[in-house]
């Protein structure tokens, strides 16, 4: 999704500004990405590590209410042992 999500920044900045480098543009595109992408895994690993019973109990919550909004059971345990 990130790439496509930079991709699409870099077709924009071409049309918008056909003088640019698209070679280096991409790479600094690209850059941002991947560099948005791990530092938010790195957050997001730090968080679940320190905050793991509150994030399962929001989880929980979460799945409890789209169960109830769409009357679907997600996670059943019948005939499972």
């Amino acid at each position: 999704m990130g790439g496509a999500i930079g991709v699409a920044i870099v077709f924009r900045l071409i049309a918008s500004s056909p003088g640019l480098d698209t070679t280096l543009l991409t790479i600094v595109i690209t850059g941002l990405v991947a560099a948005l992408t791990v530092g938010g895994k790195a957050v997001g690993k730090g968080i679940a590590l320190n905050e793991a019973t509150e994030v399962m109990l929001r989880i929980g919550q979460i799945v409890a209410w789209v169960e109830k909004l769409t009357g679907q059971e997600l996670f059943s345990t019948k005939g499972k042992r």
